[in-house]
């Protein structure tokens, strides 16, 4: 209790300085505050910790010292955020030693993941790269073609394209569900559906926010590198289904699982992926090119925003989840950067300088508490018991670089017309 009492003093003391100081200078701290933590806390961590020089490409898992295991499995959503990840900072900063991870990433995939025969990328390998789950997921396989269309818009590879434009076009031929719209979930190699059962964690979802949330992210980053007609469809017909199925009208928040008639089958409100669907969603909108379409999203984003707040603590951070009507007091690394970056987006769409001091609230709460200022990177976060977890990895297959890195590079992008 006495250290959520500090936390909270913390944050009124700060919010309540904010206020002293012009939207400019706000901008400005934190702009400045978020590039120094991508430069030498998020950055270094990953380019003197992550890479396996006995193995190739990176470590499946590294602990909180920054120490790899050699042995440990690699996973296809690691090794796609990694990509993503250095071909953006590349992209951004023209820097080679960027180039050379993101390279790094592209050869190990391209090695290791995608499968030469039936098309995508399998889920896991082992340390040597021996293929240990063969299986074909929507949700990895989203991230593969995210993280090959942004090493083709970062440095034009034409072989990356081709292995997107292949992953999506199996995607389509597979996955994607010709009467209700959207993608299933999980499929055998050879793209033939999985048993019943096995699909995803509950079991009998048919479709998942989660994987609808990332397919649409990657059709954004797709269609940026690739003019397809039926690119654009499906980025249409997934920036519909968002707003026409998936978010809860009535709470301006995201029903979680589905039947396949997008009939909604759990009670969960997941706090993190709803602000983190306010922008991507708007992004979606504005790489579409609708303008109609991207005025009911701009709508639909700010409700979403707006929606969150209820789980807006008063020490800054955001909570995670609410399952079944009770509140997790857990808090996780990921969903405070993606509040940060929606919370931003929802003052560009709003012009209401309400949401920097938002923004500024929860990233000094992440700054000063999910920050490893000892050995770089950021913690995973806080158990329900309100203590830190220091013994989750720093890298794992679900602690990647992709959350933290495109907040910073998102906020330096957003922020720079206004410094």
């Amino acid at each position: 209790m006495k250290h959520y009492l500090i936390l909270f003093i913390t944050a009124v003391q700060f919010i309540a300085c904010t206020q002293k100081f012009s939207t400019t200078d706000k901008l400005n701290h934190l702009a400045v505050s978020v590039e120094e933590n991508l430069y030498e806390n998020i950055v270094p961590f990953w380019l003197n910790h992550s890479i396996d020089s006995v193995n190739g490409g990176f470590f499946g898992t590294v602990d909180i010292e920054g120490n790899g295991d050699p042995e440990a499995d690699k996973g296809l959503i690691l090794n796609s955020r990694i990509l993503w990840t250095f071909s953006s900072l590349y992209l951004k900063d023209g820097d080679e030693n960027f180039l050379s991870v993101a390279d790094r990433a592209f050869k190990y995939i391209e090695d290791y993941f995608i499968d030469k025969e039936f098309g995508g990328g399998v889920y896991t390998v082992d340390y040597t790269g021996t293929w240990i789950n063969e299986t074909k997921s929507t949700y990895a396989n989203s991230f593969l073609i995210y993280g090959l269309s942004e090493y083709v818009l970062a440095t034009g590879n034409q072989t990356a394209l081709y292995y997107a434009q292949n992953t999506f076009l199996k995607l389509e031929e597979n996955a994607h569900d010709s009467i209700y719209g959207g993608y299933g979930e999980i499929y055998n190699r050879d793209w033939t559906p999985v048993a019943d059962g096995t699909r995803n964690e509950i079991g009998d979802a048919a479709m998942t926010m989660n994987t609808s949330l990332h397919v649409l992210e990657s059709l954004t980053n797709m269609y940026r590198v690739w003019k397809s007609p039926v690119v654009k469809d499906r980025l249409q017909e997934m920036i519909i289904i968002t707003l026409e199925k998936i978010i809860n009208t009535e709470t301006n928040r995201q029903f979680y699982f589905f039947d396949r008639d997008w009939k909604s089958i759990a009670d969960i409100k997941s706090y993190g992926h709803d602000i983190e669907c306010s922008w991507l969603l708007f992004e979606a909108a504005e790489v579409l090119g609708n303008k109609e379409l991207t005025e009911k999203v701009k709508k639909a984003s700010i409700a979403m925003a707006e929606s969150t707040l209820e789980a807006l603590n008063q020490d800054g951070s955001l909570t995670n989840e609410t399952i079944n009507g009770e509140d997790s007091k857990s808090l996780q690394w990921w969903v405070q950067a993606e509040a940060v970056v929606g919370f931003i987006n929802a003052w560009q769409l709003t012009n209401d300088e309400v949401w920097i001091d938002r923004a500024l609230s929860v990233w000094k709460f992440t700054e000063d508490n999910f920050v490893d200022k000892e050995y770089g990177e950021w913690f995973w976060g806080f158990g329900n018991d309100g203590q830190l977890n220091k013994g989750a990895y720093k890298i794992s297959a679900w602690k990647a670089p992709y959350h933290n890195s495109r907040m910073c590079t998102e906020v330096l992008r957003r922020l720079s017309q206004y410094r």
